[in-house]
């Protein structure tokens, strides 16, 4: 579940994409976590590892953004990590409800929900 102030990010991949850790599919994971930082949005990416010799690790493509919008940095990269491969999704929750996006026009959609969601949220204040 997430608080107010959580936006839980999940980049899907595509059927076509390389391996989920492989150094080509990791990249594309970072430039998503590097917009958010651009836009000054503190994350908890989720991180998959195996204590093995030889074995892989890396983003699973999830994590939490700290912050009560996402800003344009972030919205650039993630039309951008869409738009890279066909069948690629994101999905976004906040505050109990959970949207989907394979296209740009999803996406916007998505995030007018998300905002809405928020606003709807926000404490009211009472002017005395």
């Amino acid at each position: 579940m997430t608080s107010a102030d959580e936006i839980m990010i999940m980049l899907k991949r595509s059927p076509d994409d390389p391996a989920q850790f492989s150094r080509e599919y990791q990249e594309t994971i970072g430039n998503v976590l590097a917009a958010l930082r651009v836009d000054g949005v503190e994350t908890k990416p989720r991180i998959f590892t195996m204590d093995a010799v030889g074995s892989v690790g890396g983003y699973t493509g999830e994590f939490i953004a700290m912050a009560n919008a996402l800003g344009p940095a972030t919205i650039a990269a993630l039309s951008g990590w869409l738009a890279g491969r066909n069948g690629r999704k994101v999905r976004i929750k906040v505050e109990g409800i959970e949207v989907e996006a394979n296209s740009m026009k999803q996406l916007d959609e998505a995030l007018r929900r998300v905002e809405q969601v928020k606003r709807d949220n926000e404490p009211k204040r009472v002017h005395e």
